[in-house]
């Protein structure tokens, strides 16, 4: 389970950098926002509940 909810981390930071110019073309920002959002909203996503809020 942990590996999915990596895969599905990974797939919002390329998500973001698609989404969100500043993002674009950098990889550890990208991480970062990932971060804040974990932290501010834990509840969005269920791997993100089940694993808390850590960052993978």
């Amino acid at each position: 389970m942990l590996e999915l909810g990596r895969y599905l981390d990974r797939k919002l930071v390329r998500w973001a950098q698609r989404k969100y110019k500043a993002l674009r073309r950098h990889k550890r920002r990208s991480e970062e926002w990932l971060r804040k959002m974990k932290k501010a909203y834990p509840r969005q996503f269920m791997h993100w509940q089940v694993h808390g809020a850590q960052v993978g």
